[in-house]
């Protein structure tokens, strides 16, 4: 009953969302999209809100959430997907900082969420996997990763390979503990206020909550409980940033999910092409207030709203993905796309 009511809430909005897009008709006909005029900024944050439905924003009082509201005064879509074939954390983390699907000639060729110690990306795929860490550290510019799962280690095996040339510096990682995690952005980006970052951060507790008691869109339900209590968290960063001229004056932030969830109950794997589990928001925020509107009206030519359908890979125009992150970041940061990445590999994507 609660999902016919979340449905029916939702079709409105995506449907008049749907309207501003290309015809369904000239799906197949692509358009040359030029890169996008995009601003520019010392910081950039990707922030992965693990397991955070869209719909988790509308279902809450905008009071509960103030910090969410702040963001998504920026450009944003709450009707964005995930990788178009899998719903899981890491294909879509994997994802989100390669700008590549899993799947496909360009794909990133992970498809585990459960990786074991010591695997390799790169040695997965048998080819080199480039990244935005790596374009970061290449151009001076600094590279930092704060997570909140054991499995992000899959990022320090690959791209740490080397001891002697790490492309992520500092790699911070404690399973499940958000708070120390984020303390310790919060002293990085004080102490490195005068320094360009790109920044990754991932936060777990959305995620957490939904497997141990379901993603439930009910006033006070755990679930919206702890959207909350993140949004809380958000704030505490907000403040750190606001604190500092040099990062107030110039930072921009990417807030997206991995996925959603609640099909089935407790998880959002298994039957994932449904869309409480592929329906996600993907956020851009600035601190000078150049980024604002609906991102798929911002795209009139190079994303087309998807309403409740889950574009496969081959799909034109594409909707927003998560995937969408890396190469914007780099754009925002001024810097080249990710080479051999295959979404928003033109940095088309525009934000204002």
């Amino acid at each position: 009953m609660a999902s016919r009511h979340l449905l029916a809430a939702l079709l409105p909005p995506l449907l008049a969302l749907s309207a501003c897009g290309p015809d369904a008709s000239d799906q197949h006909a692509e358009v040359q999209v030029g890169k996008a005029d995009l601003p520019r900024y010392q910081d950039v944050l990707i922030i992965s809100i693990d397991g955070l439905r869209s719909d988790a924003l509308t279902a809450i009082k905008p009071e509960l959430i103030p910090h969410f509201q702040r963001l998504l005064e920026g450009a944003h879509t709450l009707n964005a997907r995930t990788d178009p074939d899998f719903t899981v954390t890491m294909p879509n983390h994997i994802g989100m900082v390669t700008s590549r699907t899993s799947k496909g000639p360009s794909g990133h060729g992970w498809s585990s969420n459960d990786p074991k110690e010591g695997d390799h990306v790169e040695e997965h795929l048998g080819a080199e996997v480039d990244n935005a860490f790596r374009q970061a550290k290449q151009a001076g510019v600094g590279a930092a990763v704060f997570a909140t799962k054991k499995k992000f280690r899959l990022f320090d095996w690959t791209w740490n390979d080397d001891e002697n040339d790490p492309a992520i510096a500092p790699f911070v990682m404690q399973h499940k503990e958000t708070e120390p995690v984020l303390e310790q952005l919060h002293s990085y980006l004080v102490e490195h206020k005068d320094q360009r970052d790109l920044i990754f951060v991932h936060i777990h507790d959305m995620d957490t909550r939904g497997h141990a008691d379901g993603w439930n869109m009910t006033k006070d339900s755990p679930y919206l409980q702890t959207l909350a209590a993140v949004d809380a968290k958000l704030g505490e960063l907000l403040a750190v940033i606001d604190a500092q001229p040099e990062l107030a004056a110039s930072t921009a932030i990417v807030l997206t999910a991995d996925h959603g969830g609640g099909v089935p109950y407790l998880n959002h794997h298994g039957q994932g092409l449904q869309w409480v589990n592929y329906m996600i928001p993907f956020v851009v925020w600035t601190s000078d207030g150049q980024a604002r509107g609906d991102l798929y009206a911002l795209n009139p030519n190079g994303r087309q709203d998807p309403s409740f359908q889950a574009p496969g890979l081959e799909a034109w125009p594409p909707p927003v993905r998560n995937l969408d992150a890396g190469n914007l970041a780099l754009g925002l940061l001024g810097l080249d796309p990710i080479p051999g990445s295959n979404v928003n590999a033109g940095q088309e994507l525009a934000v204002r």
